[in-house]
C-alpha cells in the first residue's frame, strides 16, 4: 500500500506557498500603481512653467551642444539671458560628460565645472528623463535644480539645468521643500 499522506502534505504546503507568493506579487503591483498625490495650484503652475521653459530652451541649445560648439552655446546663452532677465532661475548648459559649456551662474572665463557626479545630472544623462534635486550650498540658499537631457538624433547630447533659490520658489509659487522633492516631472 502506498501512502498518500506525504503527497497531500506537500500539496498543501505548495498551495500555501503559491498563495503567499500571489499576495506578495499583488502588494508589489498595488504599491507601484498608487496614484500620485495631486499637485497644489502653485506646484502645478511651477511644473508647467518649468517644463515649458525647458522645451523652449532645448530648441535653441540642442544643436550647438550636439556640435560641441562651446562658443556658440555661450553666445546663445548671452542672448537668451536678455530674454530671461527677471526670471527667478539660473541656467546651466552641460555637455554629455556633465561639464559646463555655459552658465548664468558663473563668471565668463571661469573654469568649466564638472557636474557629472551630481545625482540629478548623472540620472538625466543615464536615464534620459527630466530629474530634479535639492542642492544644499555651503554659502547661500538651498537650490532646487531641474535637469533635462538634450536629445539629437535619439542620443543624449547634454543637459539643460535650471536652478531656483528655494525661498524664491516658496514666495512665488508657495512650494515647500517637501512638495518640490515629491514632484514628478514626467510629461
Amino acid at each position: 500500500m502506498v501512502s498518500t499522506r506525504g503527497a497531500r502534505g506537500r500539496c498543501a504546503l505548495w498551495k500555501a506557498l503559491c498563495a503567499l507568493l500571489l499576495v506578495a506579487v499583488l502588494q508589489l503591483i498595488t504599491l507601484g500603481c498608487r496614484e500620485e498625490k495631486p499637485l497644489g495650484d502653485g506646484a502645478a503652475r511651477f511644473k508647467k512653467e518649468v517644463l515649458g521653459e525647458m522645451d523652449r530652451l532645448a530648441e535653441s541649445f540642442t544643436l550647438p551642444v550636439a556640435a560641441g560648439d562651446e562658443r556658440k552655446v555661450q553666445a546663445l546663452l548671452a542672448t537668451t539671458e536678455t530674454r530671461l532677465d527677471g526670471q527667478p532661475f539660473g541656467l546651466t548648459i552641460l555637455n554629455a560628460n556633465g561639464v559646463t559649456l555655459a552658465s548664468t551662474l558663473r563668471d565668463e572665463g571661469a573654469e568649466a565645472l564638472n557636474f557629472s557626479r551630481y545625482r540629478a545630472v548623472s540620472r538625466a544623462l543615464k536615464e534620459g528623463r527630466v530629474v530634479h534635486q535639492m542642492l544644499y550650498m555651503q554659502q547661500g540658499p538651498e537650490l532646487y535644480v531641474v535637469c533635462a537631457p538634450l536629445f539629437e538624433a535619439g542620443e543624449i547630447q547634454g543637459v539643460l539645468a535650471i536652478s531656483f533659490d528655494s525661498s524664491e520658489v516658496k514666495d512665488r509659487w508657495g512650494i515647500s521643500e517637501e512638495e518640490f522633492l515629491s514632484m514628478d516631472f514626467k510629461r
